[in-house]
Formats: C-alpha cells, sequence, structure tokens
C-alpha cells in the first residue's frame, strides 16, 4: 500500500499545468492552447480554493485568540514556574556540601 502525501491536493492541477507548458521551439495548435488555457484555469481555481482554505483558517485561529486571550494566564503561569525554580535552586546553592558551595569554598581557601 502507497503512502499518499497529505500536500498532494495542494499540486493539483499544477503539475498538469507545468506538463503542458511548450517549449518556444515547438509549433502549437489550437486545441493545445485550449487544453492549456483549461488546465490554467483549473489550476487557478485549485489554488484558489486552497488559499481561501488557508484564509478561513487563520481567520478562525484570530477570532479565537481575540475572544479568548491566553497571555496572561501564560506569563502567570510561568512566573510561578520561575519562582518555584528559583526556590528550588536557592535550596540546592545552600546546601553546605553542593559542588558549587565545594568548588567555592576551595577558592576562599586558596586566595583568601
Amino acid at each position: 500500500m502507497e503512502k499518499k502525501d497529505p500536500n498532494q491536493n495542494d499540486v493539483i492541477g499544477f503539475k498538469e499545468l507545468m506538463d503542458d507548458i511548450e517549449l518556444p521551439n515547438k509549433s502549437k495548435s489550437r486545441q493545445k492552447s485550449e487544453d492549456h488555457s483549461y488546465k490554467m484555469h483549473t489550476f487557478l481555481e485549485y489554488e484558489s480554493n486552497r488559499l481561501s482554505k488557508i484564509l478561513d483558517f487563520y481567520d478562525m485561529k484570530i477570532l479565537g485568540l481575540k475572544n479568548y486571550p491566553q497571555s496572561e494566564k501564560i506569563h502567570f503561569d510561568l512566573e510561578q514556574e520561575l519562582l518555584v525554580e528559583k526556590k528550588l535552586l536557592i535550596q540546592k546553592l545552600k546546601w553546605k556540601k553542593s559542588p558549587l558551595s565545594q568548588n567555592l569554598q576551595g577558592i576562599f581557601k586558596i586566595h583568601f
């Protein structure tokens, strides 16, 4: 079973359009020109649909962020977490046999 690329729908019409583009030295026929214009139209329709879906997605996200702002709560939670981490760090640094305090004692004994 083949795995399908999730972005495959994004390139519908584009591949056909690129396959149909002719090099300048080839002769053009009316049928190819009409076929090319239909493929171009199809590609542009799919591209327009894709872009409108992206626009709708971001509009929905922005509306949700406007109506339910979370930045204040996230900021408060981070401040609380930082306070807890600072307290833990201070407790570890106060410990007499911590590596930091032992190194500092060694430095002070050597230099003072």
